[in-house]
């Protein structure tokens, strides 16, 4: 077949058609994917900040309880050996 014949033409643009179709309709599903991961992944980011605070509280609260623990008992212990030596002087 001749490349400048008509029906050479007429099946390279039939061709070219069913391509360009094949590719839009890859497109197609290439954007709804991509705008399906991107919906999914909101609530991800959105529940894993929220679990970060959460446990950025928890740990606060919790090193400044241990904190104020070991004060108390660190003071308690100052009193006890400052009583025992008032208690030796006298």
């Amino acid at each position: 077949m001749n490349k400048l014949s008509p029906v050479y033409l007429i099946l390279q643009g039939e061709i070219i058609y069913v391509l360009m179709k094949i590719i839009c309709t890859i497109e197609i599903y290439f954007t709804k994917i991509v705008s399906i991961i991107v919906i999914m992944l909101i609530p991800i980011t959105i529940l894993y900040f929220y679990s970060n605070k959460t446990t950025t509280d928890v740990l606060r609260t919790e090193l400044n309880t241990s904190n104020s623990n070991q004060l108390s008992f660190f003071q308690n212990q100052v009193e006890s050996n400052m009583e025992l030596k008032h208690s030796r002087y006298q």
